[in-house]
């Protein structure tokens, strides 16, 4: 049986196999698929708009840990500024991270934005007043969870009349996204716990909990240690969470390429249909190790007022493992 490929364009299958009986007697066997002609991959956009969406995106990524994260530094200056206690500021950190955990996953990005820089503009220019402050930093994760990543800077005040940073206003303006294939399942609390059940799934989803957790409590108690401690002005505290950032890129890139190089041994030994995506897992198991290790120096550390160099080596090696 042939195939309407083989006919010419503007006449029917029949008249094709009386053209060319040959053909069909002496070409040799085919397997369907090597007859079968890939077509090109489908997209919708045209290429300069797939760059720009690309690189609006990469920038959101880049902007989304930043919306946590820049606030931490200035946290014992916010202590100072609202007349609150380090646990009600700490508690801004926590609503923030909540309701961020819980927001869409595919609301229009224009209106999630907007919603985002009407609450970082707030948070810049209204009088100090702590009941406000929490309630935009709620404002703030419902805006930028929306396109999780996407949640971009934190206008917050760092001094009476200065800011952490203001919201990202040209990167509003963003592609559609494309419609193609069926639309995915509807999730439930069921389909969840069925997957969180699936022990490769529930070994990375608490290890990554236990993980993120220790993060946050290491990085909002640095900004108090280095100044009630050792007695650094914000701008050192500041400085101080360069060994963060740079610890968490090192772990990210020297973990990513051992991990590869683990699984290349492997496919080596065993055989490409031998080594499971899960075999990945037991690399995490020293990498918790040296992270727990780290943290530990940390406090005690801290508690021994050991030299500030000695506990910005433990957060490196706390960091740069966990990631």
């Amino acid at each position: 049986m042939t195939s309407p490929t083989t006919s010419p364009p503007n006449q029917p299958c029949s008249v094709a196999k009386e053209e060319e009986p040959s053909k069909l007697v002496t070409a040799p066997a085919k397997s369907p698929a090597s007859a079968v002609i890939q077509p090109p991959p489908y997209t919708a956009f045209s290429r300069p708009k797939r760059v720009f969406i690309l690189a609006v995106v990469t920038v959101a990524g880049f902007l989304g840990p930043l919306a946590g994260n820049i606030y931490l530094p200035a946290l014992p200056v916010l202590e100072h500024e609202f007349q609150a206690s380090a646990a009600a500021i700490n508690a801004t950190v926590s609503v923030f991270m909540a309701v961020f955990g819980f927001g869409g996953r595919r609301p229009l990005y224009l209106i999630s934005l907007i919603v985002y820089i009407i609450a970082n503009v707030l948070m810049a220019v209204l009088p100090t007043n702590f009941g406000a402050l929490v309630f935009l930093r709620i404002v703030q994760a419902f805006g930028s969870s929306a396109v999780v990543s996407m949640g971009a800077g934190n206008g917050k005040p760092y001094s009476n009349k200065g800011w952490i940073l203001w919201p990202p206003t040209p990167f509003s303006c963003l592609a559609p996204e494309s419609e193609r294939g069926p639309p995915p399942p509807k999730p439930t609390l069921k389909g969840y716990w069925r997957l969180f059940t699936y022990p490769p799934i529930g070994i990375v989803s608490v290890n990554t909990a236990i993980l993120y957790s220790s993060y946050f409590g290491i990085a909002v108690q640095l900004p108090t240690a280095l100044e009630n401690v050792y007695h650094w002005n914000s701008t050192e505290v500041g400085a101080g969470y360069v060994a963060v950032g740079i610890a968490m890129v090192v772990g990210s890139i020297a973990g990513g390429r051992w991990s590869d190089w683990r699984r290349a041994r492997m496919v080596n030994a065993l055989g490409e249909d031998k080594v499971t995506p899960e075999a990945r897992l037991r690399d995490q198991i020293g990498g918790i190790l040296l992270c727990a290790a780290g943290f530990a120096m940390f406090g005690w550390f801290v508690d021994r007022a050991i030299h500030p160099a000695a506990v910005l080596f433990s957060t490196f090696l706390g960091m740069s493992t966990l990631t």
